[in-house]
């Protein structure tokens, strides 16, 4: 199939996706350093190369909507009805099985090779067609950046140091700010592994576009760099807020995420104070979480932050826990009621006994302390069934549940 007539494929789904209301990601796959094979075998051995690749992809890859070679050293995939998350770690799982490829054209000297894949989602990354080949371009050509056979989620290439780019979301954030409903809050479940319920939900940011609503993780630079970020959050929040006391939230847990440069703020305790008697809301049924991934520039600020929460009575969390040594110190000097388990070792627990068993000894010493383990990126049965098996009574992931703007009227 050639580039042509796969970008007639890509566009016959993004008109099925924006009718169905469904999203779909987008593989740019490239194989590293085939020039140097052709140089040293010939063009004819790259051509088996390239041939086993595309029988690879087909074998391994679950009812692709299409594969088809898009360039030189090129192809591009496309999975229907499946989201980010997931396309990353079908991404990832697809370049270990091709780099344990070996092929054999010239006899016993087999002929190992790598990947680099581009990984780009509707309608999170883009709803028309060259936003998406160009998102997952881009995305590709980082991950080569960072030393190839690995997969890159266009969510985490830094672009923003495009000044068109970062003015373009700037212009759509203002844009969303000046109406009243397109900053809202969407809820993913937090879920009881044994019983399937959600005892809570993860407030998380969307900013709608026409009929469609984007993740705020896209917005995020553009919003530090405007000055918009907290004008964003508080919108959230209070929306939130509101809708706590609705029949499918009133005994549920909202779990919300809290910025370093916001635990550091001195107003952020009040902002929720006030939101809690105007709505009348029970602090204890609303979890902060500070997210592990940012360094603490300041611990005593975080204690102090931790304190007025406790005195507040809001629970507090710690997200992405085991990326990074701020861990330690949080469990060290903080009342811990949660802490969720960083996503990527969760996902890997499958193929990675390495992985399995760090999740199963930090839910161990986190259960000592006392403390309600939540794991992360929880995207089939068999990754719930091992997290249960080793203790872990909560999880959250787009098995258990995807974000929706009203889980009580199932949207």
């Amino acid at each position: 199939m050639s580039r042509s007539k796969f970008e007639e494929k890509l566009q016959l789904a993004i008109e099925f996706a924006q009718n169905t209301k469904t999203e779909f990601s987008f593989y740019y796959i490239d194989i590293d350093n085939l020039r140097l094979i052709n140089d040293v075998y010939g063009y004819i051995v790259g051509d088996i190369v390239l041939k086993n690749v595309a029988d690879h992809l087909q074998e391994v890859l679950n009812d692709p909507f299409v594969v088809a070679r898009i360039g030189d050293d090129e192809f591009g995939v496309i999975l229907m009805d499946v989201g980010p998350a997931e396309a990353l770690a079908k991404a990832q799982v697809l370049c270990k099985s091709i780099a344990e490829m070996e092929i054999n054209p010239l006899g016993d000297d087999g002929i190992f090779i790598t990947n680099s894949i581009g990984v780009a989602s509707y309608p999170h990354n883009g709803q028309a067609l060259d936003d998406l080949m160009l998102a997952a371009e881009v995305a590709c050509i980082t991950s080569k950046r960072k030393g190839k056979n690995r997969a890159q989620l266009l969510d985490t290439v830094n672009d923003n140091i495009n000044p068109t780019v970062v003015h373009e979301r700037i212009l759509i954030l203002r844009e969303a700010l000046s109406s009243k409903d397109s900053i809202v809050p969407f809820y993913q479940p937090i879920v009881d592994l044994a019983t399937g319920e959600p005892m809570g939900y993860e407030v998380l940011a969307r900013v709608k576009r026409g009929e469609n609503f984007l993740s705020a993780g896209l917005f995020v630079d553009a919003a530090e760099k405007s000055g918009l970020m907290q004008e964003i959050g508080e919108r959230v929040i209070e929306q939130a807020m509101k809708e706590k006391n609705s029949s499918w939230a009133k005994d549920k847990l909202f779990f919300i995420n809290f910025s370093m440069r916001e635990v550091e703020n001195l107003d952020t305790i009040r902002f929720l104070a006030d939101l809690f008697n105007r709505y009348e809301i029970d602090p204890e049924d609303i979890v902060v979480e500070i997210t592990e991934r940012e360094t603490v520039r300041d611990i005593n600020a975080v204690h102090t932050f931790a304190k007025e929460l406790t005195e507040l009575r809001v629970r507090l969390a710690v997200d992405d826990f085991g990326s990074g040594f701020s861990s330690f110190l949080y469990l060290r000097y903080f009342d811990c009621y949660f802490a969720k388990i960083e996503g990527s070792l969760v996902r890997d627990i499958t193929r990675s006994g390495r992985s399995r068993m760090i999740v199963e000894n930090m839910a161990k010493l986190l259960q000592r302390l006392s403390i309600e383990v939540i794991a992360e990126f929880v995207e089939n049965r068999e990754v719930a069934k091992i997290l249960e098996n080793a203790g872990i009574r909560f999880g959250q992931g787009y098995y258990l549940g995807k974000p929706s703007r009203c889980p009580g009227n199932g949207s």
